[in-house]
């Protein structure tokens, strides 16, 4: 009846401790090389075994969202999380992820209890695969963190058995009906359709967007930032997200009435 994926463990004895420090390996001759340095290490003074997490789930998720916040905690890239990011992640925590886990303390959840809430979101909650992954993402991080702290020596969000992705056809319109669509548009608004349409800018790279980023000499926006809803100009989603993007003749031809102008009406 066991679904999990064989494993090689191997372990010294700490006589400064008392205890065994074990780790897991997914071959034999990993483990035993492990073993082999493990030895070394103990002699000198070099390996402790892994010390276990004190705070429950529930406190252990405060202090990650707390640490977003305050920007002490960083991504894997080094960079802040998004203010969206971090409420997601709190929103899932506080929605899903507590209610089930938050009493017990992160070395004493088992890959059991985590499959039990992935099955529960599926079946009971309706949630598909790509959203379950989501909600699963501050849980992610908080083991993946507590590895690399050498709070735990395993991760129960490893291996799950998860839905499947449902994909959606991307539907890419001709240009004949973009331009179309943005006819249609209001004139304070068809300049800002027509740097999405034909620039590739998030919609949020284009709210953010100053007149400084944009060159008309060059024919070029430059995209320096992102926007937030509730804390405003943010850095771009990604380092690669900060670019400069060709402006085409549609865009640069399209303008928003100024102060005073009468729109034209439709």
């Amino acid at each position: 009846g066991c679904d999990c994926t064989p494993t090689h463990q191997a372990y010294v004895y700490d006589k400064r401790t008392g205890k065994l420090i074990r780790k897991s390996f997914k071959t034999k001759t990993a483990a035993r090389l492990w073993h082999q340095d493990a030895l070394v290490a103990l002699r000198r003074g070099e390996l402790t075994p892994a010390k276990p997490a004190a705070n429950t789930i529930r406190q252990a998720f405060d202090d990650l969202i707390d640490g977003m916040t305050d920007g002490t905690i960083l991504d894997r890239s080094g960079r802040h999380y998004r203010p969206a990011t971090i409420r997601s992640y709190r929103q899932a925590a506080d929605r899903y992820l507590i209610p089930t886990l938050g009493h017990l303390r992160p070395i004493e959840v088992q890959r059991r209890d985590v499959q039990r809430l992935v099955d529960k979101m599926h079946t009971t909650d309706k949630l598909g695969g790509s959203t379950i992954r989501n909600k699963l993402d501050p849980l992610r991080v908080l083991y993946r963190r507590a590895m690399q702290d050498d709070e735990i020596t395993r991760n129960p969000t490893e291996k799950l058995r998860l839905p499947a992705l449902s994909t959606k056809a991307r539907r890419v319109v001709a240009p004949e009906t973009a331009a179309t669509l943005l006819e249609a548009l209001p004139d304070t608004s068809r300049a800002l359709w027509t740097i999405l349409f034909y620039s590739g800018l998030r919609i949020s790279e284009a709210r953010a967007m100053r007149w400084t980023h944009v060159d008309f000499d060059n024919g070029v926006i430059q995209v320096q930032a992102g926007w937030d809803d509730v804390e405003g100009e943010q850095d771009t989603k990604t380092t690669a997200g900060v670019r400069t993007v060709p402006m085409t003749g549609q865009v640069r031809r399209t303008r928003t009435p100024q102060a005073g102008e009468r729109p034209r009406r439709r």
